[in-house]
């Protein structure tokens, strides 16, 4: 069941709500650009084994709003406070994907874990996404700035670009275009803004 949550004054963010009398609640957190529906063969198991599952639309994703500002790791995770406290969820598996996971870690930070018992990272941009001086992984800033200025000049070709480069195998055709799809369903000031974010954004202090 869906339901739109006010996170601050003029900003909804989509939730999924499934199995609410669930024993046992998994929260879900997506990675960038896409939405919820990235969890959607998760969501059709998780239930069958009594979990409730919840998982939202961060702002400027999916069917939430998109605002134009306040997509910084420390905004989004308030967010995440936001729909734990009205759902009143408690006792949480939180688990985040690339930039949701990134996203989860300053959760537990920010706001000291509450609520979680459990937090799952499924290839988590984190301690940081791009490569810095001290830490020599992820991807280079030019490499950000060039998804950036793809971002303004063709959205959907950058996004199908990424979508062919997100699978270890081979996947059909349709499940590349599913994927391009909810990409698109982003606002593109969302999408550069999260990009953006990645270069500024580092989680070293978070882990401790």
């Amino acid at each position: 069941m869906g339901h739109f949550i006010t996170v601050e004054p003029g900003v909804k963010l989509y939730v999924e709500d499934l199995n609410p009398s669930g024993s046992r609640t998994i929260f879900l957190i997506h990675g960038w650009p896409g939405n919820h529906n990235l969890f959607e063969y998760q969501l059709n198991q998780f239930p069958k084994l009594g979990y409730r599952c919840v998982a939202m639309d961060m702002r400027g994703f999916g069917l939430s709003d998109k605002p134009w500002g306040g997509y910084d790791y420390n905004q989004l995770a308030d967010d995440v406070r936001a729909v734990v406290n009205a759902l009143g969820l408690q006792h949480i598996t939180l688990g985040g994907h690339s930039t949701g996971g990134a996203v989860c870690l300053r959760y537990m930070a920010r706001h000291g874990g509450y609520g979680i018992s459990k937090l799952a990272l499924f290839a988590a941009a984190a301690p940081s996404l791009i490569q810095r001086p001290y830490f020599p992984y992820g991807l280079t800033r030019q490499a950000v700035l060039d998804i950036i200025e793809a971002t303004y000049r063709d959205r959907p070709g950058m996004i199908r670009d990424f979508g062919t480069r997100i699978f270890y195998h081979p996947v059909s055709v349709p499940l590349s275009d599913w994927i391009f799809q909810l990409g698109l369903q982003a606002a593109s000031w969302s999408t550069a803004a999260i990009s953006n974010s990645w270069l500024n954004e580092e989680l070293f202090d978070d882990l401790k």
